[in-house]
């Protein structure tokens, strides 16, 4: 399963409250009420955190930072430990010692050892379950995650308690979503995904090609895949019922479970993008030739001629990107962009009114 990426690629974008996500390897993403944003300095070269203002709140000294959840942050000191911050910038001591971290979600983080192995600790960094796991899951909104008991065991639920809560099982599954996880049975090649509720009983039998959950309570899908059928790549849409919504037409859907704009990305049969709403009402034209998912409600889109614009829900365009930039992350009133020229990547933070507050080069 995947760990967090390091912060001198990207800025993590990760959740205090929001459901696990696990996407077979991936971690979730949402927005935290804390207005400090992970920044670098190039005088420095170190990581430290901004205000709304671009002034430092927490001077550079990390070398690597990420995003505050649950009033925590992960950061990298020189001896490449990482360790929790708050937002004043205090280290968080609980008992707890780790090699490997991710993000605080619904006040508990997962950690791992020098060996590997998984625990769970709660916000003062203290130790609710020890290190004893191949693999754990954030905690969802439930209070279940997803985890692996052997290496090359199934996977189950096990609670905060370290019960287990629905047995080791699956060939592979998702974190807990709106009440329902996404669970895989058999291989790669004859394997399909189906929906379980918190009890561990089916709402969908196993037999989907793919299943991921896309907000709002929805889930995007492809039949089982065979290959002599075109069909079976398209998407469709079904409900946490599993009852079908859109039958498969699109040649992608996609959505941040995060996001409560209720905007869909969807790309059509010519291969152009735009995006629906919960009742598969085009409520911005699909003419984009690539878009991003809504993030806190606004995404940045692509035209045929390499134009590209931040949107919000209805189409609007709020700021005009530049020839190769791209919006990394929406949060808090503040954009982080993205720009890749000579050899370099260029970041900066920018605001609702199009203005750059802070800015670096790496």
């Amino acid at each position: 399963m995947l760990m967090m990426s390091l912060a001198v690629a990207s800025v993590a974008f990760t959740a205090c409250s929001s459901d696990d996500d696990d996407n077979f390897g991936g971690g979730s993403a949402a927005t935290s009420n804390t207005k400090l944003w992970p920044a670098y300095s190039s005088s420095d070269k170190m990581w430290g955190y901004i205000n709304e203002n671009g002034e430092w709140a927490i001077k550079p000294q990390f070398t690597a930072a990420y995003y505050f959840s649950c009033e925590r942050a992960v950061i990298q000191v020189a001896n490449k430990k990482y360790y929790y911050i708050d937002t004043n910038g205090n280290y968080i001591n609980g008992n707890a010692t780790f090699t490997d971290c991710f993000s605080f979600e619904n006040n508990y983080a997962v950690v791992k050892d020098d060996k590997g192995i998984y625990g769970l600790i709660d916000r003062n960094c203290n130790f609710v379950i020890q290190p004893m796991y191949y693999y754990l899951g954030n905690v969802a909104s439930n209070g279940l995650m997803l985890c692996q008991a052997s290496s090359s065991g199934k996977y189950g639920y096990i609670n905060t308690n370290n019960n287990k809560v629905i047995d080791y099982q699956f060939d592979d599954a998702k974190g807990f979503y709106n009440g329902t996880a996404v669970v895989f049975m058999g291989d790669l090649y004859t394997g399909a995904m189906g929906l379980i509720d918190a009890s561990g009983k089916y709402i969908v039998t196993p037999k989907y090609g793919t299943i991921k959950a896309i907000g709002n309570g929805l889930y995007r899908f492809t039949e089982p895949i065979n290959y002599d059928a075109p069909s079976a790549s398209l998407y469709g849409i079904m409900n946490a019922s599993g009852d079908i919504i859109v039958q498969p037409k699109y040649r992608m859907i996609d959505g941040n479970v995060e996001d409560t704009s209720g905007r869909i990305r969807v790309e059509n049969s010519t291969y152009k993008n735009g995006y629906v709403d919960v009742n598969d009402k085009e409520v911005i034209e699909c003419k984009y030739k690539s878009a991003q998912n809504f993030k806190n409600g606004y995404a940045s889109v692509t035209t045929e001629t390499g134009k590209s614009f931040i949107i919000d829900v209805n189409g609007n365009i709020k700021i005009n990107l530049e020839d190769g930039e791209y919006m990394e992350d929406s949060r808090q009133g503040l954009f982080l962009i993205r720009k890749y020229e000579n050899s370099k990547y260029t970041y900066k933070y920018v605001n609702l009114d199009g203005k750059t507050i802070y800015m670096w080069i790496k």
